[in-house]
């Protein structure tokens, strides 16, 4: 297998992969899905619909702003450092990100990298976009970086939020399962040979883990999932019944109709501990409760 030429395969099953930028234009106007979209559906019908359709969000507060800017931050060195522009000089002393980025230089090459028997490194892509046509959905991912040996092929994504403290939940979100099974589907790399690995650069020593599928060597600020053939079958059933889901509210909702609202443990809502946003007598967004990963908002599709 050669990752020179991984974007070339054709996805099963009758599925159309391009990468972004490819100069292949839909067929006809389709609704796009992406990690963020399938965690606010399946949490929330009317979430999605207030904050990705009608763009309805509450305002952050000012501590939620500086977290996305810093967030925004970090992505943009990480792709000028893998671009070889000089990162260094545009950080000041007493700057955070300083210091994320010298743990990150100090602590990650050795974890985050192919395992050395499958082969060196061929092809290697900050901010690289991915795209899926599949039950008349296109499924967009963008990976914060994209390791590729002959046999192994590497997600990483960067975390600006303090680490969870099980990887359960990290486990569980649509942004684990969606971009390898994204990658499965448009590349010749199975399942078996596909990781998702998380840096968080505030890291959390001060806590223990579950144990994962991660080396018992690796830092506290990363963590691998390895993808499987399990997972992947897993992933395509239960994205065929969120499209499914998803196409029944979208024909309601041109027809008038809400999608509908759902509390957070997949029951009814009762509007007091609900994940979407409603609106107060004034017409204004009401404030939105966090979810399980508090959803500190960041460079995300």
């Amino acid at each position: 297998m050669s990752a020179k030429n991984f974007s070339t395969s054709q996805p099963s099953q009758g599925a159309i992969a391009t990468e972004a930028g490819t100069a292949i234009a839909d067929p006809e106007p389709i609704p796009r899905l992406s990690q963020t979209a399938l965690n606010r559906l399946e949490k929330c019908p009317r979430w999605f619909q207030n904050s990705l359709i009608e763009h309805r969000e509450s305002p952050l507060d000012p501590q939620q702003q500086q977290r996305l800017a810093r967030g925004n931050q970090f992505h943009q060195l990480m792709q000028q450092r893998e671009l070889g522009l000089p990162v260094e000089t545009l950080l000041g002393e007493d700057d955070p990100l300083r210091q994320w980025m010298q743990d990150f230089l100090e602590r990650a090459p050795s974890h985050i990298t192919p395992n050395p028997f499958c082969g060196s490194i061929e092809h290697r892509e900050a901010e690289h976009e991915r795209r899926l046509v599949w039950q008349d959905i296109l499924w967009l991912v963008r990976y914060d970086l994209l390791l590729l040996s002959p046999d192994q092929a590497q997600i990483l994504d960067w975390k600006t939020y303090p680490r969870p403290r099980s990887p359960k939940q990290l486990r569980n979100t649509w942004q684990t399962r969606l971009y390898p099974f994204v990658l499965a589907e448009t590349s010749s790399y199975p399942p078996d040979a596909i990781s998702m690995t998380y840096w968080f650069v505030e890291g959390s020593p001060s806590q223990e883990s579950e144990s994962s599928s991660n080396s018992p060597e690796q830092p506290s600020q990363c963590w691998q999932f390895n993808y499987s053939q399990l997972d992947h079958q897993k992933t395509r059933q239960d994205l065929e019944t969120l499209a499914q889901q998803f196409h029944h509210y979208w024909r309601a909702y041109q027809q008038g109709q809400d999608f509908p609202r759902r509390g957070p443990a997949g029951g009814a809502c009762d509007l007091s501990n609900c994940f979407c946003q409603t609106l107060d007598s004034l017409g204004q967004p009401a404030a939105c409760p966090p979810t399980a990963l508090k959803e500190i908002p960041e460079v995300s599709l």
